[in-house]
């Protein structure tokens, strides 16, 4: 979520921090833009946390991933992290779909995905 929707959807960033670090939880701010498909500030982030979150689910971690409806954004990045394990965006986006109806909600970001796949 990006910042202004954070302050307007519920706790501001250093609360929401506190809040997971209270609960044993490590709290990555990776925002996108609703609707939209990461920019390049995001994909630069990613590509410092990436390796981090696959190293996690490698060890029996678990990964949160949100955004204001816990489908578009999330579905997105989820769907991802499957790409890069070695799922066909195709396959990736039918897995995530299946256990969250309605992720990955534009045809924007079903194309970022499956760009991901060449």
């Amino acid at each position: 979520m990006e910042m202004g929707e954070l302050l307007w959807a519920g706790p501001a960033l250093p609360e929401l921090g506190a809040a997971c670090t209270d609960h044993g939880m490590r709290h990555i701010y990776l925002p996108i833009v609703d609707q939209d498909i990461p920019d390049r500030k995001w994909e630069s982030h990613w590509g410092q946390y990436g390796p981090e979150f696959h190293d996690l689910l490698r060890n029996g971690r678990n990964i949160v991933f949100h955004c204001r409806g816990g489908q578009g954004r999330a579905g997105l990045a989820a769907t991802r992290m499957l790409i890069e394990i070695g799922e066909t965006p195709s396959q990736a986006m039918a897995f995530v779909r299946r256990a969250r109806p309605g992720a990955i909600e534009t045809r924007g970001q079903e194309d970022y995905l499956l760009r991901l796949g060449t």
